[in-house]
């Protein structure tokens, strides 16, 4: 891996200097820039970034999560398979169903439709 990470910074460095990157005047070329790049200021860190520092150490490390992922993604079968959901029932549940086949009883002896008031008291 590192032979090929070498490789890549050989080729970055020849995509930005041309084909005679590697020659003594090549060579001389790159080390200008680094000098030049050495001496720029460095713009302060802002304070949030700082701030986020602890929390990303608190972190668990990068194969930790991968590997509960997999076991997540492994177990969504089963997990699908044995969860079920039934809403528990509610007391108030059989008066409410008997008030509203009350309500569409008498809209229909009032001869009216459901959420219309009667004639009578729209005027």
């Amino acid at each position: 891996m590192s032979e090929l990470a070498r490789l890549t910074d050989l080729a970055a460095i020849q995509a930005a200097f041309g084909e005679g990157a590697m020659t003594t005047t090549g060579v001389g070329k790159v080390q200008a820039m680094l000098n030049y790049m050495s001496r720029l200021p460095m713009p302060p860190i802002p304070p949030m970034a700082l701030g986020l520092q602890p929390k990303l150490d608190m972190l668990p490390p990068l194969p930790a999560v991968e590997a509960g992922a997999r076991i997540a993604s492994l177990n969504v079968q089963t997990f699908n398979q044995t969860y079920s959901l039934s809403p528990p029932r509610v007391p108030i549940l059989s008066p409410l169903m008997a008030l509203n086949a009350l309500k569409n009883v008498l809209a229909d002896i009032l001869g009216v439709k459901p959420h219309q008031g009667c004639p009578v008291c729209m005027g």
